[in-house]
């Protein structure tokens, strides 16, 4: 589980965050949501380490993670779908896929099956550039190379509800989001979600 415990963040002299406390419990999707400019990207960045917090505790899997910098909370299985998408224009779909490589063990570099079952598209488009794809393409990326890292929490920014996830029993597709719109703009979780390990379309060279 996944525990924000009454955090502030600053910006300078500017409080995005105040006092802020939520939890992402295992098989559950949880969501954020709010107008602009209340702080649902502060307190996403908060939660995977891009910002240090000012007070206040984040705790997964019941350790203390407050301290840890993004790569050492990654390498404990939270992955990040940022907004924006922030891929590669000039790799390859294959090399921002492996970009999700880092916080795994050599053998488990591989991308799995599960991600082009979610995402065909992506295995059809190997060999494009990232910038060559449509930015419904390039969300499909970005959450594909956050599921590269087999992660136990996902959190991403202003997630589309016409896009699927893997749910925690390893189901799919399921959306993140209820079917019917919301004039707000979500952050959401999606706890203990299961990838395959064994299955790989493509390994690390």
């Amino acid at each position: 589980m996944l525990n924000v415990d009454n955090i502030s963040l600053y910006y300078g002299a500017a409080q995005a965050l105040r006092g802020v406390s939520i939890k992402a419990e295992p098989g559950k999707v949880t969501c954020v949501l709010g107008r602009n400019g209340v702080g649902k990207t502060s307190l996403l960045r908060a939660m995977v380490g891009q910002y240090p917090i000012a007070s206040g505790t984040i705790t997964f899997d019941g350790a203390d993670i407050t301290g840890l910098r993004p790569y050492e909370r990654a390498r404990r299985g939270i992955g990040f779908v940022p907004q924006g998408r922030e891929i590669f224009p000039l790799l390859t779909v294959e090399e921002n896929l492996k970009t999700g490589f880092g916080p795994l063990k050599r053998h488990d570099r591989n991308i799995p099956d599960d991600v082009f079952s979610l995402f065909p598209v992506l295995q059809s488009m190997l060999g494009r550039r990232g910038g060559d794809l449509s930015g419904g393409q390039q969300q499909q990326l970005a959450i594909g190379r956050a599921l590269v890292m087999r992660p136990k929490t996902a959190a991403a920014r202003r997630a589309d509800r016409r896009h699927p996830a893997v749910d925690h029993q390893g189901h799919r597709p399921r959306h993140l989001l209820p079917a019917q719109p919301s004039a707000t703009s979500p952050s959401c979780w999606s706890s203990n979600i299961s990838i395959s390990p064994a299955s790989s379309a493509t390994s690390s060279r």
